[in-house]
């Protein structure tokens, strides 16, 4: 039951998140061969629908999921995850449980001659009460309330010119169907221009742009559903639908609409013959394909096997799992404890405009995202499987690689204990923002980025004079590239 390992679903999300790409690049390049017809080709065929704003939508819904990916499935936040299927098994096995609570993404027809018997099987049969939800979860209301606002301007726009930036003549040639494929027209500026005068330009419109829907009704449905949420009821999720618009389901890959269900630990099964990614993958304790087949599964419950449900947690999994949420990401420590401090309140901020400021990310730049640091410690087989994946360098590149890493920690080591910080305060907000970047940069990534600002980095350090904010990043920076030291000998890449 449930999922069994933690690379497969994080796999299973960068796989998702890869085709995101592909269906925003498709859609965007569709909207480009409108506009070189229109422009280029004098068509007077009238193009009246724009493929930008579905692809705005799954823009904003692939920034979602990047956070997602790295804030909340971490391999210890898994461990509560597995802590609640543990816990919700047990009670399955062990209980009877007097609500079962039907939650469709559409709306259901009481017209279904299958679904009229699942429901009198269990009514009669199991004797159980049966609440019918039509939550309609595959919509844009979710979107519209927790997504579409989720990024800045300037974030959306990093994510989606990194997809875009550099003309692909035969992605092009596909949308366009070959027309152009024989000839000698080369339409790489025009894809520039392009980029600049409409994408970018629609982006920030779709943003900013405000779109009404019914939060009204929306709120009602969830406090509806919050309602029947009991230790003796379990919950059945019916993917009634064909996904076609992944921004539509975003609603399934928000923890907070699950965290009544894992307060109580209510189990969760799942009725779904359409295979698209969401916390029902490692939420649910099985997935089925009928009402018969998930009928006689609790008609006819498995045999407790002990190993299965031994040293379950006892405390409550809801409230563990927020406080691992939200802690601080230091942990609490004071700046002296990593850092000699001696503040100097003598120095005026203009003394400060010489200090390099890490935060100040470049238009275009890596989009930032949340990481903890003990993720780079996890388990052996996730991280061997991601760097296998993200990285796939030879040994000659990874060693010059390990050469600028060394040097950098070797260029820290020998100034930290001098360290003067010269303001006692810092932004609490920007510094998780660098590090949340910093964090979830892949060693390729962090090279660039470490390459980049060296020098500058050297002539702060050296000076021994920072800001308690660029203290903060700069150790951030160092812990980093320590954990990439530590992955690559791990994996014997030198």
């Amino acid at each position: 039951m449930g999922i069994d390992n933690f690379a497969i679903f994080k796999s299973e999300l960068k796989e998702h998140l890869h085709d995101l790409k592909d269906e925003i690049k498709y859609l965007v390049y569709k909207e480009f061969k409108n506009f070189i017809f229109k422009n280029k080709i004098n068509s007077h065929k009238e193009f009246s629908k724009s493929f930008l704003t579905k692809a705005f939508c799954e823009l904003s819904t692939y920034c979602y999921l990047q956070n997602f990916n790295t804030k909340l499935f971490n391999s210890k936040n898994y461990k509560l995850i597995k802590d609640y299927l543990k816990n919700s098994e047990d009670y399955f096995l062990n209980n009877n449980f007097k609500n079962v609570v039907l939650v469709s993404a559409t709306k259901l027809s009481k017209e279904d001659d299958q679904l009229n018997k699942f429901i009198q099987n269990l009514t009669n049969d199991l004797q159980t009460n049966v609440w019918i939800r039509n939550l309609n979860w595959y919509n844009n209301e979710h979107f519209l309330k927790e997504v579409k606002f989720d990024k800045n301007v300037s974030e959306y726009e990093e994510q989606l010119y990194k997809m875009i930036k550099t003309y692909d003549k035969n992605l092009f040639n596909t949308v366009s169907e070959n027309k152009f494929s024989h000839t000698k027209l080369n339409f790489k500026e025009d894809w520039n221009s392009f980029l600049e005068k409409n994408v970018m330009y629609s982006l920030e419109k779709f943003i900013f742009t405000p779109i009404k829907y019914d939060e009204d009704n929306y709120e009602n449905k969830m406090e509806k559903l919050s309602e029947l949420v009991k230790h003796d009821t379990i919950f059945i999720f019916i993917n009634n639908v064909e996904v076609k618009s992944k921004y539509k389901t975003t609603l399934l890959n928000d923890l907070s609409f699950f965290s009544d269900i894992i307060k109580f630990e209510c189990p969760i099964f799942a009725i779904d013959n359409n295979d698209f990614f969401s916390l029902l993958n490692p939420l649910a304790l099985k997935n089925f394909k009928s009402y018969n087949d998930i009928f006689e599964f609790l008609k006819n419950k498995p045999q407790v096997e002990k190993e299965n449900i031994n040293n379950l947690k006892t405390t409550d999994t809801l409230n563990w799992y927020w406080n691992k949420i939200f802690e601080d990401e230091e942990n609490e420590k004071e700046i002296n404890e990593i850092f000699n401090s001696n503040y100097n309140n003598k120095k005026e901020l203009s003394d400060l405009e010489k200090t390099v400021t890490f935060n100040d990310i470049n238009k275009l730049s890596e989009i930032i995202f949340e990481n903890s640091e003990s993720e780079s410690t996890g388990v052996l087989d996730e991280l061997i499987s991601e760097l296998n994946v993200a990285n796939n360098l030879d040994d000659k590149t990874l060693k010059s690689y390990l050469n600028k890493f060394n040097s950098f920690v070797k260029l820290f080591d020998d100034n930290k204990d001098n360290f003067e910080l010269l303001t006692v305060n810092y932004d609490k907000e920007k510094y998780l923002k660098f590090k949340e970047m910093i964090d979830n940069k892949t060693i390729t990534e962090l090279f660039i980025f470490l390459d980049s600002k060296f020098n500058s980095l050297k002539e702060t350090l050296e000076n021994k004079k920072l800001t308690k904010h660029d203290a903060l990043n700069s150790f951030a920076l160092y812990m980093k590239v320590k954990n990439c030291i530590n992955e690559i000998e791990i994996l014997n890449f030198k």
